[in-house]
């Protein structure tokens, strides 16, 4: 990719920082979305992992994914 290709090439929004908001509007539909209370109680947990810039905390939404997705995925046992 040469330096043009890259400058205008469209970043993927799912690895882009945003803030809090942003980050439940891409992660959850409306009808179960949590609150940004809960958001800043699971980073306050050190469950959803953050990027703080000064006093700012942003979000990758695919990291955040990730989190969650391993951190509450219930695993199935093997029946015999």
């Amino acid at each position: 990719m040469t330096h043009q290709q890259y400058r205008t090439a469209e970043p993927d929004p799912d690895c882009q920082l945003c803030d809090g908001p942003t980050l439940l509007i891409r992660l959850f539909p409306p009808e179960c979305r949590p609150t940004h209370r809960w958001l800043q109680c699971q980073v306050k947990r050190r469950n959803i992992p953050s990027v703080k810039v000064g006093h700012l905390r942003f979000y990758i939404p695919a990291v955040v994914r990730t989190a969650l997705q391993e951190r509450n995925t219930i695993k199935a046992r093997a029946t015999r």
